[in-house]
């Protein structure tokens, strides 16, 4: 049987082979295409030239929405199991049902499949994850005036209440004749099948995978607060001891630039502290009987929290124009983005003609030799004021002259 730090050097070999941490151009291709979304300057920009961007990669995704929300958001079933035989329709019926329940009885299910559909239309392909979840919340509960008896039968009844973990006694405060006034701490553990989006900027997949199944490593990286992880059932000693997670990455920063950014504050809690976690689904032969099987390897920095035996890649992933033999394909952004280049360069030109057209250059006499001489208040020339002076010394016509820019149609 592998080591745990056999498995470890394994994984951290199988992470630097991965799109996110040795393909650098995938990165910057989707920075490219959301700050293309986005109408973000080039960084080619000239002062006191236009400066304005198309809107054609931005239009492309908002045109696009509405029917893809009408096809996969409407009121049709999410998908359907199609029988074989007379004998297979009820199961199938059931399979459709229990399917729909599943991904539409998700909370906010709307908003993840509608994030799921557009996020192609600005990277190279948008991620869901589905996976078991257990989640263990407190609740408490408040009793005045127990005796001892009420108190055990109490506890009973709150030990045998639906998806109840444990109950213990928080405080105990004895009042007058045997009565006691009780607080119970009573932990619920719950369980669905969770279905949630993966940022691409997040998604791990070996390079030049031509399949989920085929890919020797597939994985996400998440950001969560320590109290989070207990609550999934992670040792508090261990969750207490793992290392703050430290700026995010570029792409996660421009995601809340129109929020002001976002800075993990830390120090007022450590249950508050944001760790991050990598969910890792490694092809390993760690039973050493030369079959490598699907594992997932729950990891923070260099330590492995949980390891299992999983079997399946817990993901879906979509681009909008596949390629052959290719898991990732091409956006249609990809395209948007550069006839959106070409249009701003276009209607920069537009309205820098126009500009000069509306404020022509000027021909000025300085025959004097100098400012203070010459025939033009060159301070009343500079001042740009409708309905301004200009002081001259003799004939205007004879000390300024526009230099006249021929307006250009580009229609």
């Amino acid at each position: 049987m592998m080591s745990e730090a056999e498995l470890l050097a394994v994984v951290k070999s199988q992470l630097g082979n991965s799109i996110k941490y040795s393909n650098d151009d995938f990165n910057a291709v989707n920075e490219k295409l959301i700050d293309s979304y986005n109408q973000e300057l080039y960084g080619i920009e000239v002062d006191g030239r236009s400066q304005v961007v198309s809107s054609d990669h931005y239009d492309m995704v908002a045109s696009a929405m509405p029917p893809l929300a009408r096809i996969f958001l409407g009121s049709n079933k999410s998908m359907s199991f199609q029988p074989f035989g007379e004998d297979d329709k009820e199961e199938c019926r059931q399979k459709t049902e229990y399917a729909h329940y599943l991904i539409r009885g998700q909370r906010d299910s709307f908003k993840i499949l509608f994030d799921f559909l557009k996020e192609p239309g600005f990277a190279k392909c948008a991620v869901l994850k589905f996976y078991p979840e257990e989640i263990r919340r407190p609740e408490y509960v408040s009793y005045q005036g127990l005796s001892e008896d009420e108190m055990a039968v109490v506890m009973s009844d709150l030990e045998g209440g639906d998806k109840v973990d444990s109950v213990e006694v928080v405080s105990h405060e004895e009042r007058e004749g045997q009565r006691f006034d009780v607080r119970f701490k009573v932990v619920k553990k719950t369980k669905r099948i969770a279905i949630q989006n993966v940022p691409v900027n997040s998604f791990i997949i070996t390079r030049g995978a031509s399949s989920l199944k085929d890919a020797e490593l597939v994985g996400d990286v998440c950001t969560k607060r320590k109290g989070a992880l207990i609550a999934e059932g992670f040792d508090k000693k261990m969750v207490r001891d793992l290392p703050v997670k430290g700026q995010r990455d570029t792409l996660e920063q421009r995601r809340f630039e129109d929020q002001g950014g976002y800075d993990p504050q830390t120090g007022y809690h450590w249950t508050n502290d944001e760790v991050e976690i990598e969910y890792l689904y490694p092809l390993v032969d760690r039973d050493e009987d030369g079959i490598p099987e699907r594992l997932m390897v729950v990891k923070c920095a260099d330590r492995i929290l949980e390891v299992e035996p999983y079997g399946i890649e817990p993901y879906a992933v979509m681009s909008q124009i596949p390629m052959p033999h290719v898991l990732i394909g091409k956006s249609r952004g990809e395209y948007a983005a550069r006839i959106q280049l070409q249009r701003t360069a276009v209607e920069r030109g537009l309205l820098d003609n126009i500009y000069s057209v509306l404020r022509p250059r000027m021909a000025v006499d300085d025959s004097a030799g100098s400012i203070e001489g010459g025939k033009v208040d060159l301070d009343d020339l500079m001042t740009d004021q409708i309905d301004g002076i200009i002081r001259v010394d003799g004939s205007p016509m004879d000390a300024l002259m526009p230099i006249v820019t021929p307006y250009r149609d580009w229609e």
